[in-house]
């Protein structure tokens, strides 16, 4: 699946909800953050077929499509075949929290980017965007 959002313009202190499942089959999905569809403050990217780590989430940044921060690598709580709530709030200009089912996680806003798009691709099913 793949949603594309548009002029979010994402306030300090504002959270976004996305709420859906994860299918049995489920190698990967991203959730991605930034000015435009080519410059994400954060790239959050659950895997179960990395090749180095097998399960594992990705976070980084990405700018000009295709220049990307050194990626924090955290160990993946999320299920497979599960419906899953995904929170993630833009703390200050330089911080998001991300709040999976039972775990937080914080990662910088590198550039101190204005958040005006919403990505959510791959494998997931959306039920819900909340903002």
């Amino acid at each position: 699946m793949e949603l594309d959002l548009k002029n979010l313009n994402l306030a300090i202190g504002q959270k976004l909800t996305v709420q859906g499942k994860i299918p049995a089959d489920c190698t990967r999905f991203e959730i991605d953050l930034g000015r435009d569809c080519k410059n994400f403050a954060l790239h959050f990217n659950p895997r179960w077929d990395d090749p180095s780590d097998g399960t594992i989430i990705v976070i980084n940044s990405v700018t000009n499509g295709d220049e990307y921060t050194n990626e924090d690598r955290v160990e993946n709580t999320l299920q497979r075949d599960s419906d899953v709530k995904i929170v993630i709030e833009l703390k200050d200009k330089n911080n998001f929290l991300i709040q999976l089912p039972n775990k937080s996680i914080r990662f910088p806003n590198h550039k101190g980017m204005n958040i005006d798009y919403f990505r959510i691709y791959g494998d997931f099913l959306l039920k819900s965007f909340q903002m």
